[in-house]
């Protein structure tokens, strides 16, 4: 971790980990919204949710197919792999 030629290849490694799930394509599917306010899109608590403890907003608006795409189209992630 403190080698910095490292941290590209670890970064892209984190990505690309992240545009699986086992629960997929169930995880990735927005269903208009889940949750106490219907502000979780597409997320389950296998792959993105953290412990409540740990997310000050209480893990609302959290998107997995935001960050890395959909299995169909990952164009549409902020990061593109």
């Amino acid at each position: 971790m403190g080698r910095p030629e490292l941290f590209e290849t670890m970064v892209k490694r984190a990505i690309a980990k992240a545009s699986w799930c086992s629960a997929d394509p169930v995880c990735s599917e927005d269903l208009g919204g889940t949750g106490s306010r219907l502000v979780n899109k597409a997320a389950c608590h296998a792959c993105v949710l953290l412990p409540e403890t740990a997310c000050e907003t209480i893990n609302s608006g959290l998107d997995r197919a935001m960050l890395v795409g959909l299995p169909s189209d990952q164009s549409v992630g902020f990061f593109l792999i």
